[in-house]
C-alpha cells in the first residue's frame, strides 16, 4: 500500500465555473493528497467493498473496537462524499 495517494479533481465543466476560472485563474484541476490512513481507505473504495467491509478491515488492521472503527470510517467516508470523491450505492433487500 502506498504512503500517500494524490487524487486529481477536474474543474467542473459548466459555464459559470469556466467564466470564474478565466477571471480568477482557477486551474483545470486540483490535487488532493491523502495521508497514509486516507490512502488506505481510498484504496479500499473499489466499488466492491461495503461500508461494513471497510470498517472490518480498518478495525482489524488498527486494533480498534468495533465502535471506534465504525465511527472513524463513517466520518471519513462522509467527508469524502461531501467533497464529491465517492458516492454510496444503497442496495435494497431485493438486490443480490
Amino acid at each position: 500500500m502506498n504512503e500517500e495517494a494524490v487524487i486529481s479533481i477536474p474543474r467542473r465543466d459548466v459555464w459559470w465555473v469556466k467564466l470564474a476560472a478565466k477571471i480568477f485563474s482557477i486551474p483545470a484541476e486540483r490535487k488532493l493528497v491523502l495521508d497514509r490512513l486516507g490512502t488506505e481507505v481510498w484504496e479500499l473504495c473499489t466499488g466492491e467493498n461495503t461500508v461494513k467491509d471497510l470498517v472490518e478491515v480498518f478495525q482489524e488492521k488498527h486494533k480498534l473496537s468495533p465502535k471506534q472503527a465504525e465511527t472513524s470510517m463513517i466520518t471519513y467516508l462522509n467527508q469524502m462524499a461531501r467533497r464529491g470523491l465517492i458516492g454510496f450505492l444503497i442496495k435494497n433487500n431485493h438486490d443480490k
